[in-house]
């Protein structure tokens, strides 16, 4: 991988993080509106699912970043 390719990635898994992050404050937000709706396991299961799906592109963040240093410090 090149470094603009690992840049390029880089940035697709932020904008991921941040789309999983509004969702998870969007699933906040209507958890409080109806605490006691029947959709509340539902609602949990996405939540969790979620959350795996943020940690793992958290950690392919950090391998990224990790690829591009070394790349960049390769380079020079």
């Amino acid at each position: 991988m090149t470094p603009k390719e690992i840049q390029a990635e880089l940035i697709t898994v932020r904008g991921h993080i941040k789309s999983l992050t509004d969702s998870i404050a969007e699933l906040e937000r209507e958890k409080k509106k109806y605490p006691k709706d029947y959709h509340f396991k539902m609602r949990r299961e996405i939540e969790d699912s979620i959350s795996r799906l943020n940690e793992r592109l958290e950690k392919q963040e950090k391998r990224l970043e990790f690829l591009l240093e070394r790349t960049q410090m390769s380079l020079f």
